[in-house]
């Protein structure tokens, strides 16, 4: 009987509709042997909770918002200290409310400059509201302005698509009028990498399907820091599958990936059957990593 794993899922902690506990159960019930619950750019979900005993391998993991060649892209944190963690991204990282403003700020900005004045005002918005997501907001507004649209579709049809769309062609695309540079708003892949190689912790580029026109510019770079890549996903499909496990065949990186899981409308546990194997390997590398400090520590 073939055993699987999930690598990549969110909770309540971030923008997830279970909270731990419900999660483990849901992944025990499909019979997962190891999960990684890998929240955004938070490890508070793992404060004083006992991964251990859960009838269920679990590692730690959270999902940080860096960027690549000036693309913006989440990378995959694996078996940290949270509190050392925590004390890293409340350094470097800004919470969930600076983040929203910040990128919104400069799009505003850049349609401002286009000759839109958009009524959003990105000083008064309930950023704690259920659901609340600024991107999507200012994507509506702009969806009521038809010659923005049309610049919009002559541009790239896929824009007027959705807000998810609109952000990660147009606003992360380096090539498109929309893009906003956000190298100054995110933590930096190499300070990122700093981190975990004091903190034996393992970093994993997560979804490159998710960059269109820029993965093959993420991938290049990223492959100068991460240890693996996220070669399952609900955005991968067979071909870049096959693609993207053989650029970490070339490249000596590991394999990684998940469901992506947020909630039952976005897509299920274990929908991309990750090999048990994948896990095992994070987990050697992991103490490997430990074995090596120690090492070091005893010279």
């Amino acid at each position: 009987m073939k055993k699987y794993v999930d690598l990549h899922m969110h909770t309540t902690n971030s923008d997830g509709a279970c909270d731990m506990n419900e999660l483990i159960e849901k992944a025990k019930e499909l019979g997962l042997k190891a999960i990684s619950i890998s929240d955004h750019d938070t490890t508070k979900g793992y404060k004083n909770y006992d991964i251990n005993n859960r009838g269920i391998k679990i590692i730690k993991g959270v999902e940080i918002v860096t960027t690549a060649a000036h693309c913006p892209v989440e990378v995959l944190c694996y078996g940290y200290d949270e509190d050392k963690m925590q004390e890293f991204l409340n350094q470097y990282s800004l919470d969930h409310m600076q983040e929203s403003k910040a990128k919104v700020d400069k799009e505003l900005e850049v349609l401002k400059n286009m000759g839109f004045n958009l009524k959003l005002d990105t000083n008064n918005y309930d950023y704690d509201r259920v659901g609340a997501w600024l991107v999507r907001d200012m994507w509506n507004e702009m969806m009521s302005i038809p010659q923005l649209k049309s610049i919009l579709y002559n541009e790239n049809p896929d824009l007027l698509e959705s807000a998810k769309m609109f952000f990660r062609k147009g606003m992360c695309n380096i090539h498109s009028r929309f893009f906003v540079d956000l190298t100054q708003v995110y933590v930096t892949m190499p300070q990122l990498r700093m981190f975990c190689d004091d903190n034996n912790t393992i970093m994993i580029l997560a979804h490159p399907g998710e960059y269109y026109d820029n993965m093959d510019i993420v991938l290049d770079y990223a492959k100068n820091y991460v240890d693996g890549i996220e070669t399952f996903h609900p955005s991968i499909d067979k071909v870049l599958h096959k693609k993207l496990s053989q650029f970490c065949k070339q490249y000596n990186l590991l394999e990684s990936g998940g469901s992506d899981y947020h909630n039952d409308k976005r897509g299920n546990l274990n929908s991309e059957k990750v090999p048990y194997s994948i896990y095992a390997k994070l987990e050697k590398k992991l103490a490997s990593m430990q074995s090596h400090k120690s090492r070091q520590n005893i010279v």
